[in-house]
């Protein structure tokens, strides 16, 4: 059975340096708790990887994919993660934009995200404009 295979990933800035990526088929996706995610391509489309339903052909497509996360993916996830993140510079009238480096998530979700990460920072007042 033929299928594609698109690699959407996702982070919590609650668990840096942990990052989680979940694979998704048409059918099934991963219901993970990431505050932030987007789907990994080389641009800013939509990529899937083809695939024939193989073992082998699902390897080969996995194998793509993890290509281009380690070529595009990796650096943009080691930004976010740097102390000078985008992160800290989402404030509170950005809430229900496109969110730090394409990533995108629900107002009340990156409010919830960005407020924790502020009080794990020690910046309960920044954190508290998040709440509000």
């Amino acid at each position: 059975m033929a299928a594609d295979l698109p690699l959407t990933w996702a982070f919590n800035p609650r668990l840096f340096p942990t990052f989680r990526v979940m694979f998704r088929t048409r059918r099934k996706s991963l219901n993970l708790t990431a505050s932030f995610g987007r789907r990994l391509s080389e641009s800013d489309t939509d990529q899937w990887w083809s695939h024939d339903g193989s073992k082998e052909g699902t390897d080969a497509a996995v194998a793509q994919a993890a290509q281009v996360y380690i070529k595009h993916g990796r650096p943009v996830l080691m930004r976010i993660a740097e102390p000078d993140s985008p992160l800290n510079s989402f404030m509170p009238e950005d809430l229900g934009k496109r969110g730090p480096l394409g990533f995108r998530s629900t107002k009340p979700r990156q409010a919830l995200a960005l407020a924790e990460l502020r009080l794990s920072q020690g910046k309960r007042a920044n954190a508290k404009a998040f709440a509000e």
